[in-house]
Parts: C-alpha cells; structure tokens; sequence
C-alpha cells in the first residue's frame, strides 16, 4: 500500500503535496484473495464540510464451490447532519460480476448464474456513532440503515433491491476493567417485479470470525438437495461479547453469537448460536486488533455442519457485526 493523507490533485508543481486530500493505492495477494484498488477522498468539496470519495477496482474470491471476480468503481457523498455524530451518505456503484469456475456437482440452484452481470447501485445510508474508540470502543453505541437500489435504469442485469439494519452497544464498568459489548444486524434482499431469488453473488452466507462463530465460514443458510448452501436472502445476527484485560495489549473475551439467513423475503428461519472465548492482541504498530476466536456450535440447525470446535482469525474492529 502507498498512501498520502495529505494529496492535493490540483497542484503538481508542489508534488501533489498540502491539500488535504487522501489517496491510497492497494494490491493485496493471497491464496484465496486477490485485489487492487485506488481511491481518492475529498474532505471539502466545494469548500464545504463535504466529503467526496471515488474507488476503482479488482476484486477477486475464491469459495468453496466458485470463484467471484468483480471490476468496478463506487462514488459517493457523505456529509454530517444534526450533530457531529450523526452521518448520512449517498453513493452509486457500478461494476461487472463474473462467477466461475463452479464445481462439476453444484445443482442448478448454483450454475444458472455462472457467467458475467452488471450490477449498477445506487445507495442511501445514515448512521450515528457516540464511540469513543472506532477499534477498541469502552462506551457509546452506533446505530445505522442501509438502503440500495440495483436496476436495470442504473446499468444493472437486474432488479432488486437490499435493507439493512444494524447497531452496537458498548458498556464498561470497575474503571474499563470489564466491557460489555452487544450487537445485532437484520438484512433483508428482494427482487423488483420479478419472482425468484436475487443474484447468487449478493445472497447472505453467515458462519465464520465476522459473523457467526463456531460454524464454518459460509457455512449457515438455506440448503439444496446435495446440502449444499446457496445463500439466503433473509438474514439476522444477535451477539454479545464481555472482555477483560490479560496483558498491556492482550485482552480476553467471552462471547455468544446467534443467526440464520433464510431463502425466503422478509421471512426468518430458525436459530443457530454459537459460543466461545478469544484473544484481542492490539499491535502498537498496528492500527486494527487481531482477534483469535475458539468457539463451539451448542444449536446447530444446519445440515451437514458438524458440532465441533473451531477457531476463527481475524484482524478488524474488535466486535460488531459486519
């Protein structure tokens, strides 16, 4: 990664340098993700408390069962309202979707939408923040909403559109000792005039160190006849977290998660909870905590899934759903 948090686009005699402005350029490689993007945010656009940020990119997965590679870039305006902790956003995404490389044996619930979309999005969000930390909060909430468009008007494949809720609650007591931390988030996915279900790559898939612990990474939602999970378009996570400090930059923490997501619109399923304990290792160095998670699926209504314990990685906010 390259970065300057200080660009100016407008002046290269001065190398770019003294206007505010932030630009990053990012590659990434690994054995199962690869990517590379450019962005650029403006903090003041037209001399207003403004902010303007634009990303181009590439973006590519490989799952389980297929491999996801997205090229697009996203545009939007944020700007705060009410107070200073109060944020709404509005944005438009354009790019092309290629799913491939599907495994011989996935039924047509899977293969029908292999190949090339489109997906042109326009979003609305509003958000308000009281946290004292981003990464490691001890007190405050956050509560937000999330709306999108994806139409056929905007350059998209197809129609449908995504509503989200989701919002946090951070507690602590005996002088930041002990912090309670609660969660949850609700989704929900609809096709527009048509019958069916929304395109395979923006389903929900739950399980794994950012959503559900204790179950396989995508490893909850609704299953075909080869129990094989193909995403819900319905989706709920509830989690509770109380931490302790073990060491100047570790701290443990006790942890339950509970969701689902179901194929059905603005219908819920059932319940899978797991629960488990971790580590959140904070780096002087760096600015996102490592948390290493074990954790053990004690209701399990997913076929195929195993009641096992499984440990989960990853680097991040140190709690919230994402």
């Amino acid at each position: 990664e390259v970065s300057n948090s200080n660009f100016d686009i407008t002046d290269p005699k001065n190398w770019f340098y003294g206007g505010g402005q932030r630009f990053r350029i990012q590659g990434m490689f690994g054995i199962e993700r690869m990517g590379f993007n450019v962005d650029f945010a403006e903090p003041w656009l037209f001399g207003i408390p403004l902010r303007w940020d634009i990303s181009g990119y590439v973006r590519n997965i490989d799952y389980d069962n297929w491999s996801e590679r997205r090229i697009g870039v996203t545009t939007s305006l944020t700007k705060r309202v009410f107070d200073d902790f109060t944020t709404a956003s509005v944005g438009y995404t354009f790019e092309q979707v290629r799913v491939y490389e599907m495994a011989r044996r996935l039924s047509e619930e899977f293969t029908q939408w292999e190949g090339n979309e489109f997906v042109g999005r326009f979003n609305l969000s509003l958000e308000r923040d009281t946290r004292n930390s981003a990464t490691d909060p001890t007190r405050g909430y956050t509560i937000g909403g999330y709306a999108s468009v994806t139409s056929k008007a905007f350059g998209a494949t197809n129609n449908y559109a995504r509503l989200e809720s989701k919002g946090t609650y951070h507690y602590s007591f005996w002088n930041d000792w002990f912090v309670f931390s609660a969660g949850g988030k609700v989704g929900f996915l609809s096709n527009i005039g048509d019958a069916g279900m929304v395109p395979l790559f923006e389903r929900y898939f739950l399980g794994g160190g950012d959503s559900v612990r204790g179950f396989p990474y995508r490893g909850i939602g609704p299953e075909d006849r080869n129990n094989d999970n193909y995403g819900g378009q319905t989706m709920y996570i509830l989690t509770a977290e109380l931490s302790h400090p073990i060491y100047s930059i570790v701290r443990g923490a006790f942890f339950v998660d509970v969701g689902d997501t179901g194929p059905e619109r603005f219908q819920f399923r059932t319940v899978n909870m797991g629960i488990g304990y971790g580590l959140r290792i904070k780096l002087p160095q760096v600015n996102a905590p490592i948390r290493l998670d074990l954790a053990f699926p004690i209701i399990n209504k997913q076929d195929g899934v195993a009641n096992s314990l499984r440990f989960h990685f990853n680097m991040g906010a140190s709690f919230g759903p994402n």
